[in-house]
């Protein structure tokens, strides 16, 4: 005999919101030499079911990668929140 449950588990939409930035930058090799176009990536992924209220402080993940001129690669992911990140005041930037 097979029985059925009397109430079916529903599905649950889920919402995501993504914010993602991409840069292209030039970045310093562990043998002192200089590369180009290094990939700084960020990113962002708030996951939420219906009904439910995003999370206004979603985790943030960070990933870097480049090859330099030995062919090398240089590498690098971590994540943060954003209560983590610098704040502008404590950022500096440089270039052209």
């Amino acid at each position: 005999m097979l029985t059925v449950p009397s109430v079916a588990a529903a599905s649950v939409a889920v919402t995501e919101q993504v914010a993602a930035a991409r840069w292209s930058t030039s970045f310093q090799c562990p043998d002192g030499s200089t590369a180009s176009a290094g990939r700084l990536v960020v990113e962002s992924v708030n996951s939420f079911e219906e009904g439910a209220t995003p999370d206004p402080n979603p985790p943030i993940g960070i990933a870097f990668v480049g090859q330099c001129p030995d062919g090398t690669l240089s590498w690098g992911v971590g994540g943060a929140t954003r209560s983590q990140l610098p704040t502008s005041s404590s950022t500096r930037t440089s270039g052209t």
